[in-house]
């Protein structure tokens, strides 16, 4: 029976791991911080892994040495017998491999944590290579996985930070997966400095936007690369002009079966340059676009950072950043969640909810929204809830929020360092329920923090793996793309590599 490259990829690693663990050549842990206090709980190992660990020491946090006499391992199961330190667990193969967990904030006594192989398929080198990929994977038939890099590639003056940005494609090898550039931006009319990730479209094609270039206001653009011979042909299909039109996209677009894409852009639109959703539509060779809602700040949304969710009716579904009605905690709102269903030949916007933010409730959603599976739909706030404040923004860490016939429900807060700050991105679910998804901020590093909630424990941290400064990339502000529990794709914006990563989470059957 023949093996998928990329899961040869992952045998061979643990494969690795064990001969490590047998020849007692495993590289020394690296030392972490960590600043929260921890009940008594148990944590599952696997064939080596290394254990370390940090102490909290009075008023603050202290790197410390390995501290074994706090902990017994038997039966594959390391036993916490006193409160106050928190465990990471660290391999590496040639440098191609690492494995780091965190036990969650306060689990209960007795409770198994696994703890499970995170790997880096790529780091980005900058230069004419890309750098800092803002934007989520795709991934096709062959299994390769394509993306974009908001800086990197052709470097010129009139781009942001000086790059352009590129797209990229990813093929699987026994040595690391290769990468490709599929296209590098110019910046000016071409376009500069993409921040959302790819849309698939018939027949291999790949459309994104950019946040700059195209107008001579630097507006943004939406692309098109269509497959030919044994690269890509580029086109620009939409160049933003600001005011009444869209200005600068910055988020995901979505298809529909007809060929036509609707996303969403920060600026531009209405007098308060509140933002826009829009559509294009392919008429013949070209496009023309429809700006389907104008945000109008106030009571209304303002600054849509996320991308749509589209039902089976067409309505379609979103956040702002800000807007909503100023409040105690939000000056200039707190972000709404909204609704645009067809009505004639336009749409008309439903406000499903308006954030309040403080300690009951999040504030300023970047995300984009899924389903739920009774119908409703779950986000993520950047900021609000509290949480401890010391680490995060004044309001709070962030939460994660269910929306239900109006009704919202907070599944979970973060309340930093440990447990993460700061969701730049939404969430993905798999059957069974459990969300997977990132933080920004917060975490043994500062450097954000990949995590898993489970309905079935109160949407509590059921694994985390903290994104460390010395060997991974870390800031990740995309959402994850979710094949299976063993086949989870992410990208870090930043982090000790400084422009970014593609990495793989596997997280058992």
């Amino acid at each position: 029976m023949s093996m998928h490259p990329r899961f040869r990829l992952f045998v061979m690693s643990v494969l690795a791991l064990s001969v490590l663990l047998v020849t007692g050549e495993a590289a020394q842990p690296d030392h972490y911080y960590n600043c929260f206090a921890i009940h008594p709980g148990n944590v599952s190992i696997k064939p080596g892994e290394r254990l370390m660990m940090t102490a909290w020491l009075g008023n603050g946090c202290a790197e410390t040495k390995q501290k074994h006499a706090a902990w017994s391992a038997s039966g594959g199961v390391l036993q916490t017998h006193q409160r106050g330190y928190s465990a990471t667990f660290w391999s590496d193969t040639l440098g191609n491999y690492n494995v780091s967990a965190l036990i969650p904030q306060w689990p209960a006594a007795g409770a198994s944590i696994s703890v499970a192989p995170y790997n880096i398929l790529y780091k980005f080198l900058g230069g004419s290579d890309g750098a800092n990929p803002y934007g989520g994977l795709i991934i096709d038939q062959s299994q390769q996985l394509y993306g974009t890099t908001d800086a990197g590639g052709y470097s010129t003056g009139t781009c942001f930070g000086g790059s352009c940005g590129t797209v990229f494609r990813l093929t699987a090898a026994a040595s690391g997966d290769a990468e490709t550039q599929l296209y590098v931006f110019k910046g000016g009319s071409d376009g500069a400095n993409p921040r959302a990730g790819l849309t698939a479209g018939a027949n291999g094609a790949l459309f994104g936007t950019t946040f700059y270039g195209g107008s001579q206001l630097s507006d943004g653009t939406v692309f098109e690369l269509t497959p030919y011979r044994a690269g890509y042909v580029k086109q620009t299909i939409w160049r933003f002009q600001g005011g009444h039109d869209g200005a600068n996209p910055a988020a995901d677009m979505i298809i529909d079966k007809n060929g036509a894409l609707y996303g969403t852009t920060e600026g531009g639109g209405a007098a308060c340059n509140c933002g826009t959703v829009f559509k294009l539509t392919p008429k013949g060779r070209s496009y023309t676009e429809d700006v389907l809602y104008r945000f109008q700040g106030g009571q209304d949304g303002a600054t849509p950072e996320a991308g749509l969710l589209a039902d089976t009716n067409g309505d379609l579904y979103g956040t702002t950043f800000d807007g909503g009605g100023n409040n105690s905690n939000c000056t200039t709102g707190c972000g709404i969640v909204y609704r645009l269903v067809p009505s004639g030949s336009g749409y008309v916007e439903r406000i499903l909810y308006r954030f309040q933010g403080g300690s009951k409730d999040g504030e300023h959603p970047k995300s984009t929204l899924i389903f739920s599976n009774d119908g409703g739909v779950i986000g993520t706030t950047f900021t609000g809830g509290l949480g401890y404040h010391y680490v995060c923004p004044p309001t709070g860490c962030g939460v994660v929020f269910k929306l239900l016939y109006g009704a919202e429900t907070i599944l979970h807060k973060f309340l930093g360092v440990a447990d993460g700050g700061e969701p730049a991105a939404g969430v993905v679910m798999d059957p069974s329920g459990t969300l997977y998804g990132t933080t920004y901020a917060s975490g043994n590093s500062h450097e954000g923090i990949f995590f898993a909630l489970n309905p079935s424990q109160q949407y509590q941290e059921s694994f985390h793996y903290s994104f460390n400064s010395v060997h991974d990339g870390g800031q990740p502000r995309a959402s994850l793309l979710l094949l299976s529990k063993n086949a989870i794709y992410g990208t870090t914006s930043a982090g000790s590599y400084p422009y970014g990563t593609v990495y793989e989470m596997s997280l058992g059957v």
